[in-house]
């Protein structure tokens, strides 16, 4: 059963907690972010906007491995947020990690010299 609140969309089956919103770039028009339902019990001061908004507006991001990356960017309210998500077969993404702010390694992993 699908219900769609506001633009978000609840999945059934096994992701059937997952929140499903496009994601929108250049190269990838028709695919999907789909966000673990882990994030937001772990961390509540995000949301799925925040976390959509900050993937879609990344300032660095990096290949960790094929399908598996990481990324910095900013959310609505001017949040920095740490991302990872991996690219499943259908082209879509899962986030499996948000967090706010980035941790120190994230940093020197995506690139971003932060000097004190």
């Amino acid at each position: 059963m699908l219900k769609s609140v506001t633009g978000v969309t609840f999945l059934s089956e096994y992701q059937e907690r997952a929140i499903l919103m496009q994601y929108k770039s250049l190269d990838d028009m028709d695919n999907r972010l789909l966000f673990d339902e882990h994030i937001i019990m772990k961390h509540p001061e995000l949301s799925e906007e925040d976390i959509a908004h900050a993937w879609e507006n990344a300032i660095a991001s990096r290949s960790r491995r094929s399908d598996d990356y990481i990324a910095i960017g900013f959310d609505s309210n001017g949040r920095l947020l740490q991302i990872c998500a991996i690219r499943l077969e259908s082209g879509d993404w899962l986030v499996y990690h948000a967090l706010t702010p980035p941790q120190d390694s994230t940093y020197k992993e995506v690139g971003i010299d932060r000097r004190k």
